[in-house]
């Protein structure tokens, strides 16, 4: 069985991400996951950092990229003055099951 995990790191969580990525795999010797990174503002360098530590883990990664443009949509349709603190990984989870293969039935977050 293949287990699920999404994450949506940005440029400012990248050493919990290892950490986050290093502990699945260290508790889970045996596991088999595919991680989905759903990301809008991590810049090319950490991506990099980041699919290369996943492969030296051997875990299984894909990521996609949400378009900027695409959150701002979902901002323009929130009811508040406060949206704009809400952070591009947190409007990230409202994209996640339109972004992700139909297939999947059940992931972790």
């Amino acid at each position: 069985m293949i287990i699920h995990i999404v994450i949506t790191p940005d440029d400012n969580v990248i050493d919990s991400t290892f950490v986050l990525l290093n502990s699945l795999r260290k508790t889970n010797p045996d596991s088999k996951f595919k991680i989905h990174l759903i990301h809008c503002d991590l810049n090319n360098k950490n991506l990099a950092r980041i699919l290369a530590f996943a492969k030296k883990l051997k875990l299984n990664i894909r990521d996609y990229f949400i378009a900027p443009e695409r959150l701002n949509d979902i901002r323009g349709k929130m009811n508040s003055d406060k949206v704009t603190r809400i952070t591009a990984s947190t409007l990230i989870r409202c994209v996640i099951t339109e972004t992700l293969p139909k297939s999947l039935k059940r992931i972790i977050y």
